[in-house]
């Protein structure tokens, strides 16, 4: 069976829109991968898996993104071996990364995005400004903006489908992020049906490069961080704390099921901190 019907089918075990969207880039990053090396997924040893993990860690992907690209392989590889695809589970040894659970999310400053913005440049500037500002203005996932239609766009609402959980909600952008992205629509060169980023190849824009994009801009800018898309979701819910918004709006904007989950995103900076105790007076 050949890597594509073999992902297929994978993938049709899950409901969720948004689970198969995060396995299909996990494994189909691993597969780019294997491709380097002229294997694929058929062939794979655990070997070409940890590997797979040195190459991710030298990339310098978040703790979370290794641990999810591991997992989601290590359950692919588990699946085909209990339907009898292949003789042993090559995974199954493969220890997934350490998640660093003290260790401060990352998110960037109003100035620092600024000063992000203010280096976009290149044949693609107008798409990818749009993408920097949607993704700060509204928190998305990076799957959720992958998944945008150009229908999902109207006016300054974002009407974002099949999100975690496969739950669908409704999200506002300010008034510059709707700009940005109407003469980036406008402009356009390139349509893949009705997705809303594309590529040069006239595909819908993957991930991977999304996140490319975004490491790109933040190496020029020299904003020395390391962050990712998410990093930008929490960008956005650091943004909307510190403007004095209910906890409860931010949880319905990030789409979380809970306040609990919620809730760990949002922390305090030095400068926030030091600001609260001077307003202490003896």
């Amino acid at each position: 069976m050949k890597n594509k019907e073999i992902l297929k089918v994978f993938l049709n075990t899950f409901d969720s829109k948004a689970t198969q969207t995060n396995y299909e880039i996990d494994i189909k990053d691993f597969s780019k991968f294997l491709n380097k090396k002229n294997k694929n997924l058929d062939n794979a040893t655990s070997f070409d898996i940890e590997d797979f993990k040195s190459y991710l860690k030298d990339k310098g992907l978040a703790d979370t993104t290794r641990a999810r690209r591991i997992s989601s392989l290590k359950s692919f590889y588990k699946f085909l071996y209990e339907i009898d695809m292949k003789d042993k589970n090559i995974a199954k040894a493969v220890k997934v990364p350490k998640i660093d659970t003290k260790k401060e999310p990352t998110y960037l400053t109003m100035k620092e995005v600024q000063k992000m913005l203010s280096v976009i440049d290149g044949s693609h500037a107008i798409r990818d400004k749009a993408i920097v500002m949607l993704f700060v203005s509204t928190g998305l996932r990076v799957s959720e903006l992958f998944n945008l239609n150009e229908e999902d766009i109207q006016g300054n609402s974002v009407f974002v489908n099949g999100g975690k959980g496969n739950k669908s909600r409704v999200v506002q952008m300010n008034e510059q992020t709707r700009i940005a992205i109407g003469e980036y629509v406008s402009s356009k060169k390139y349509h893949s049906g009705n997705a809303l980023f594309v590529s040069q190849k006239n595909n819908r824009l993957a991930v991977t490069t999304i996140q490319e994009t975004i490491s790109k801009y933040v190496d020029k800018a020299n904003l020395d961080k390391d962050i990712s898309p998410h990093s930008l979701r929490h960008t956005n819910a650091t943004m909307l704390l510190e403007n004095g918004t209910n906890l409860k709006v931010i949880q319905e904007i990030l789409g979380h099921s809970s306040l609990v989950v919620t809730q760990k995103y949002l922390h305090t900076n030095k400068e926030a901190k030091q600001e609260a105790v001077s307003k202490i007076k003896f």
